[in-house]
């Protein structure tokens, strides 16, 4: 999930002042407010140093993703990305046996 990805992420860069308000933040079990984008299929969860400048953190760290469907779900406007559910679509409703070919 976005906060688990987003501790390790600082972890990783020995971000330890950014680590702490993150963990505080998720300790308090604050509710992270969320922007939908390109047309409410990407969401973003605003937590802390979100989009900060000086904190220097990819805008990806804050992005639902998708493996993380469930946890975009709950956010009010969102919706799955057209491309995904065509192609969904598609493998469902194709059938493994060939096409009849009229040879007359």
């Amino acid at each position: 999930m976005v906060h688990e990805r987003l501790r390790l992420h600082l972890a990783a860069l020995q971000r330890a002042d950014l680590l702490l308000d993150v963990v505080e933040f998720v300790k308090a079990k604050k509710q992270a407010g969320a922007t939908l984008e390109k047309r409410g299929t990407r969401v973003c969860l605003v937590s802390p140093h979100c989009r900060s400048k000086a904190a220097g953190l990819p805008d990806d760290m804050y992005f639902v993703e998708p493996p993380e469907p469930p946890e975009a779900r709950v956010i009010h406007g969102y919706r799955e990305a057209l491309i995904s559910s065509a192609i969904s679509t598609a493998t469902n409703t194709t059938s493994s046996r060939p096409l009849a070919v009229r040879t007359s």
